[in-house]
């Protein structure tokens, strides 16, 4: 049996599902021919997928009926490198990463097997790039991580913008993202990510606090710990997916991002986006890649001498000459703060004294479904896949100058969490194999934005009903 176009790993999981049934209603849309599900326990992926996961009955008018399900489990290396030699490209969608990702990496780096993924864990990237980036390389294999919501919108945006000031003569000076979200739920995977991020700051606090004393794992976990550390040790000084020369700012861009309110780019206040820890390394990896980021050179210039960023929400056309300036923000972040000062008293202890009380209870909660949030978001992707919610992007690009302003912007009726990211992540892997045709290689570890190329990878997007457009202003103008 040859090579399917596309595999689905995680097919049942939440995000794994909403590619399937992208696939069987869109998969020609993108240029995507065959395609199967993955899946560790294939009966369970029978009863949530179906006819979907079966391929049977009809799909979609512009859909590809699915292959036979492929059995593989991230605990077991060879069902995985299995899978991945039946594939031109494997979309991984099960997470959390850090725990069940780096085989399907190594696995499609072993087969010479394009990757694609939807995580925005960049610190499992980064590792996974000190890995494994040199062998990809050298067998011109793609690796792109984070090519969901998690962060190909921030950056495409943003590098769409810069080059049209570049373009225009300009040099890049500071770039923002202002988002805007609608529809969808909370990916099971998502959450177990977070609550895995919440149980390690947690034993982390309580070594801290009595000396190593408490905190500690059962032995075997403990064992794996050490020797996952001592790996990450040996890994010291090899390139990651992040650039070094970018990690400083990037460290000060997220600091600031999060201190202030008011951006004299957009020339309004916001609140910093909940993303802006996971997409600003990828903005400024990108930004290194393209050469409209930091440099050696820069490293000691001072904000508005180098490349920055900033990722908020909400809209960008508020000014302070109006009560709308500063009046949502400072509603929004009191509704914030008066929510956790409700649940803290109760939270904190729950976190350092039951922990898995409270992660259970918030899986419940989720599982639950609150609001039927998920369950409409389900009804209609499952449903031909029909748009449920809206990811709206716009980046604003500063020069250097003062004298121009690029704007990009960027809309999809599907929300941001499921039908985007399963749409994106798809689309991603339908460009890379575009490339293949045309007789291009990879190059390991990339950004989605680099490892396509904006502007196949705005075609892609386009062909896929994402609209997407720049422009640039010039402000000497506008001001007359």
């Amino acid at each position: 049996m040859g090579k399917v176009d596309i595999v689905v790993f995680g097919a049942s999981g939440d995000t794994g599902r909403c590619c399937s049934h992208y696939l069987h209603n869109y998969a020609q849309v993108i240029g995507v021919k065959s395609w199967a599900p993955a899946a560790r326990n294939l009966k369970k992926l029978e009863k949530l997928l179906g006819d979907v996961g079966a391929g049977r009955g009809e799909p979609g008018a512009k859909g590809v009926l699915a292959s036979p399900a492929i059995q593989a489990d991230s605990n077991d290396y060879e069902s995985i490198l299995a899978m991945c030699k039946q594939a031109r490209v494997v979309v991984a969608c099960a997470g959390p990463f850090a725990d069940f990702g780096e085989n399907v990496v190594k696995a499609c780096v072993e087969a010479g097997t394009d990757y694609v993924d939807i995580t925005g864990e960049t610190f499992w990237v980064d590792e996974m790039a000190q890995k494994y980036n040199e062998e990809a390389t050298a067998k011109g294999v793609s690796l792109l991580s984070q090519s969901a919501y998690d962060s190909v919108p921030s950056d495409i945006t943003v590098a769409l913008a810069a080059r049209a000031l570049m373009e225009a003569g300009e040099q890049v000076a500071a770039a923002e993202t202002h988002h805007k979200l609608a529809g969808g739920a909370l990916p099971v995977g998502t959450l177990k990510t977070v609550l895995n991020g919440m149980m390690q700051g947690r034993r982390s606090a309580l070594q801290a606090i009595s000396g190593g004393v408490l905190g500690k794992l059962p032995v075997e976990e403990q064992k794996a710990l050490e020797d996952a550390k001592k790996k990450r040790k040996e890994l010291k000084g090899k390139p990651g997916l992040v650039p070094k020369v970018a990690k400083s700012a990037i460290s000060n861009d997220v600091s600031a991002n999060m201190k202030n309110a008011y951006s004299s780019v957009a020339g309004a206040a916001s609140l910093p986006s909940f993303m802006t820890v996971v997409n600003t390394p990828i903005v400024h990896t990108t930004a290194v890649a393209l050469g409209y980021g930091v440099t050696e050179d820069d490293k000691k210039k001072p904000v508005g001498k180098r490349f920055t960023y900033r990722e908020r929400l909400g809209e960008n056309n508020a000014t302070l000459k109006s009560l709308y300036g500063y009046g949502p923000v400072v509603l929004t972040t009191m509704t914030m703060a008066f929510g956790a000062l409700i649940a803290a008293p109760i939270a904190v202890p729950l976190l350092f004294c039951f922990p898995k009380v409270l992660s259970d209870g918030l899986e419940s909660l989720n599982n639950s479904d609150p609001g039927a949030a998920k369950a409409k978001a389900f009804g209609k992707l499952f449903d031909g896949f029909q748009k449920d919610g809206l990811t709206e992007v716009q980046s604003l690009v500063s020069s250097k100058s003062g004298k121009k302003l690029a704007t990009t912007t960027f809309s999809s009726k599907y929300d941001a969490g499921l039908g985007f990211t399963a749409l994106s992540a798809l689309t991603v892997a339908a460009a890379i194999m575009n490339r293949r045709d045309n007789g291009e290689k990879g190059n390991g570890f990339e950004t989605a934005v680099v490892g396509v190329g904006p502007d196949l990878l705005q075609e892609y997007y386009h062909k896929a009903g994402v609209k997407i457009s720049t422009t640039v202003v010039d402000l000497r103008e506008s001001k007359l």
